[in-house]
This record gives structure tokens, C-alpha cells and sequence, in this order.
């Protein structure tokens, strides 16, 4: 039987036995949902109090290999707003909606920005990695938020306005770090595409990433391991970038003959767990700046 489907029969099970809950907890604050840990920071960041946050996919865990599961359908059943990337980024989330029988309202919260579109040709949901469009992002949070409950508009709005006053900040010490690295060695090789935005904003070359589909094989080639160890000599790499899961023998034997560093692990599709390093956006971002900082200034 289709996931789906077994998925909206535990869905209503679940929404029976816990509706007398569901209830009271609707009666006192808002129920949100957000897709990724990301950008529910940047919700909580303007719900706060006001909102019971929830996550489809939490911290530390990889959105693109996500499956839902019956939990993820009753946490949609029981929002009042859902608050979604898009650009193709949560891509089983239009038959979860459906088979929970769901009626939040869905905002997607890159609606109205043009998206930069990856070496796949593919639109590049990883917009967070640009600040810019952060304080994009939490504006629209805000909006959705007061038009939902305009009794408590006033703190959303408020709290926007807080927190984006701290993302400005944050959006100057960030280009104030990237003028610490030399522009000739602004070169972000990464085996992933997460970085388009971050590279654009900030003026870095983005490589590498054809390294991940022969990371994946078990026994990638002499000719294509020369090759890769050839590009990265001829452009004067300083620093391999990895992400959670990506390290391997293969890397470290390239880093090895191509005396680079690898950096573990950026932050990318999600925050680290509450006392690891990257706990919320804030953290994320200063977290792989300074990785990317002292990787590349040596």
C-alpha cells in the first residue's frame, strides 16, 4: 500500500485519540509548523511565546533524504499555518498535505525573490546562506503571522523588527570577516551546491562540485582522482569544505596530495543540536564563516 496512504490512516487514529489536546493547546497560542529546523529558528525568532513552534524535519538531520512518517502528517493536521521554503526544496511535502487532510494555510517563505539557479539548472532553495535574504524571509514570517492573529500583530511585528536589526548586524560582521581573505583566495571548494547564494553575495568562487558523485563510488578511477588532484593544484586551493556525511578516505587521500585542509563540517540544510555549534541561524552563519575564514586565510 502507497506510504502515503498508511500515512493518512495513522494520521486520523492519531488526530482522535489526541484532539482533546490538540484543542487546548489551540485555544492558547498559534500552531505552527515549519519544514526545517533553519527556518523555524527564523519563526520562533518572531513567534516566540505567541506560537507553538513545530518541526517537520529537526536539527542535525538531512532534509533530502527525509521520508515522512505518521508523526509528520499529524503535525500538519493540527497547524494553523504552515510555513514552507519552496523551490522545490521539501518535494514530498504537497502529498503529506493531502494525505493528512490538512487545512493550515501554506506560506512559502521565498514567494516574490527571484532564486539563483545551480549548476543543475535547478532552482537553489539555500537562500539563508545570504543574510540579505534572511531579513527577507522574516518579514514575510511576520506578515503571515499578523494576518493569522492580528490580536498579537503588534509583538510579531515587533519582534521582526528586533531580530532584524540583529541580522544586520550580523549581514556587516559577515563582510567584514570576508575582507580578512584575500580576494585571489576566495575559493569555496565544496563537494555540494549549498552555497550558491553565500558565494554570489560575498564575492567567492564557488568548485568542487562534481567531487560528489565519485565521493559516492565506491572506487572512483585513477584517471578521474588525478584529474580532481590536477584542478586542485593548477587553482591553489587552500581548503576542502565538507558537509555532515561527506568525509571519507578518498577525500583525505586528495587532501593529502594536494596538501589542502579539510574543514568538517559546514552547516548547510540544517542547525546542529542545542549545544552544538550552529544551535540557531545566528550561530549558523558565524559558525561557517569562521570555518570558511580560517580555512582560507593560511
Amino acid at each position: 500500500m502507497n506510504r502515503f496512504i498508511l500515512a493518512k490512516q495513522a494520521v486520523v487514529g492519531l488526530i482522535l485519540f489526541l484532539l482533546p489536546a490538540c484543542d487546548q493547546q489551540k485555544s492558547n497560542t498559534l500552531n505552527v509548523v515549519s519544514t526545517y529546523s533553519i527556518l523555524g529558528d527564523i519563526v520562533h525568532q518572531v513567534g516566540k511565546e505567541k506560537i507553538a513552534l513545530h518541526l517537520i524535519v529537526g536539527a542535525n538531520r538531512d532534509l533530502h533524504t527525509f521520508e515522512p512518517t505518521p508523526q509528520s502528517g499529524l503535525l500538519l493536521a493540527q497547524a494553523d499555518l504552515v510555513f514552507e521554503n519552496g523551490l522545490n526544496f521539501e518535494p514530498w511535502l504537497d502529498r503529506l498535505y493531502e494525505s493528512s487532510d490538512a487545512h493550515a494555510k501554506r506560506i512559502v517563505v521565498t514567494e516574490g525573490i527571484v532564486p539563483f539557479f545551480s549548476e543543475t539548472g535547478e532552482p537553489d532553495p539555500h537562500l539563508w546562506h545570504d543574510v540579505n535574504y534572511a531579513i527577507k524571509m522574516t518579514q514575510t514570517i511576520a506578515n503571515a503571522l499578523s494576518a493569522r492573529d492580528p490580536k498579537n500583530k503588534n509583538d510579531y511585528q515587533a519582534n521582526a523588527a528586533d531580530y532584524i536589526v540583529r541580522l544586520t548586524v550580523l549581514e556587516a560582521w559577515v563582510q567584514k570577516r570576508v575582507q580578512t581573505i584575500p580576494p585571489q583566495s576566495r575559493r569555496l571548494f565544496t563537494p555540494h551546491d549549498s552555497f550558491g547564494y553565500f558565494a554570489r553575495r560575498y564575492h567567492f568562487e564557488t568548485m568542487g562540485i562534481a567531487l560528489h558523485s565519485f565521493l559516492e563510488e565506491a572506487d572512483p578511477s585513477a584517471a578521474t582522482l588525478a584529474a580532481l588532484v590536477e584542478t586542485i593544484k593548477r587553482s591553489q586551493i587552500k581548503a576542502i569544505f565538507t558537509e555532515k556525511g561527506t568525509r571519507s578516505k578518498t577525500m583525505e587521500m586528495i587532501a593529502n596530495e594536494t596538501h589542502t585542509t579539510i574543514v568538517s563540517r559546514l552547516y548547510a540544510d540544517s542547525l546542529s543540536e542545542a549545544n552544538g555549534p550552529a544551535a540557531s541561524y545566528e550561530k549558523l552563519i558565524r559558525y561557517n564563516m569562521e570555518a570558511i575564514t580560517k580555512g582560507l586565510s593560511k
